[in-house]
């Protein structure tokens, strides 16, 4: 795909269709880099809106797709010259997620673009990852992708197929202990896959991960300075997991730092971080706030400067 000559400045905008939310980043690219313009989330919950016959239902489609319109048209006040959308677990697992692409295309002018799950990974380790060798686990609303890399560049990855929303779907009934050991099973044979032993850098990026860091540093105001780097111990962790578990939603949306849309599958994310611990022996996890979509961006750059 050719795209005009790069100028001086340019402004791009990615849109994470996700399986619990989605987000848009807006951001200028120049010499100097990427400069982040705006980001906004809207839950949506695609993977809630699945069918037993494995299609999703309208009234997710309809979210997601008023949703995307809306992120859509933030972008475009800014004077965004390309907007790209990507599909992620939710989609990927939908077998009318053929629909929401045309809907999208003909309704607000946005290419939707359903990605695999090696490229979720790539882009999650891209948006997260530090220089030199390191591992990013990012779990999200129906998925959890692991990534073992160097100095930026993809060594090996996997895609799990859980993740908060999917997690919470099943299992109801189950102990803390059971849920934590489902996690656990859904993420083994990925693991096993990767082949490299956890490095000594392990990073969590994505909701769940900046959500609990969140709740820990426990401001009324939240400080994505404060979760960039949080240290995050499988001790806190387990501790932070035990008591949102035995407690009502309503009491946890009443806890500094809880972002009310996440207060019900917050314990489930927290999960799969517990589990995903348990099994590389990594005693802490570095919380990164920057997802998927920042990977995305990056791609979207990359590609317009060829």
């Amino acid at each position: 795909m050719s795209h005009p000559k790069m100028t001086d400045k340019m402004r791009l905008a990615a849109i994470d269709v996700g399986s619990n939310s989605i987000k848009m980043l807006a951001a200028e690219l120049s010499a100097a880099g990427i400069s982040s313009i705006k980001w906004h989330s809207i839950t949506v919950r695609l993977q809630s809106g699945l069918l037993p016959d494995g299609s999703l239902d309208e009234a997710a489609l309809s979210r997601a797709e008023n949703a995307i319109g809306t992120l859509a048209a933030m972008a475009r006040e800014l004077n965004i010259e390309r907007i790209s959308a990507f599909g992620t677990s939710a989609l990927r697992d939908a077998k009318n997620s053929a629909e929401l692409v045309r809907r999208v295309w003909e309704h607000h002018g946005v290419r939707l673009r359903i990605i695999s799950g090696e490229e979720e990974a790539e882009s999650a380790y891209a948006a997260a990852a530090p220089a030199g060798r390191a591992m990013v686990v990012n779990p999200g609303g129906g998925s959890t992708e692991m990534i073992i890399g160097e100095d930026g560049r993809v060594l090996a990855a996997v895609s799990a197929h859980v993740g908060a929303v999917s997690l919470m779907n099943e299992t109801a009934g189950l102990s803390a202990e059971q849920v934590i050991e489902r996690a656990a099973a859904h993420l083994l044979p990925e693991w096993k896959k990767l082949g490299l032993p956890a490095p000594q850098q392990v990073i969590a990026s994505g909701g769940a991960a900046a959500c609990t860091a969140d709740v820990l540093i426990a401001k009324p105001v939240r400080d994505p300075a404060l979760v960039e780097g949080y240290r995050l111990t499988l001790e806190s962790a387990q501790a932070l997991y035990e008591k949102l578990f035995a407690m009502p939603v309503e009491q946890r949306l009443a806890m500094p730092g809880m972002n009310p849309n996440r207060a019900d599958i917050l314990p489930y994310g927290l999960a799969i971080l517990i589990a995903f611990m348990r099994l590389s022996g990594a005693p802490a996890l570095t919380i990164s706030d920057r997802g998927n979509v920042y990977g995305f961006l990056q791609r979207m750059a990359a590609e317009w400067q060829k």
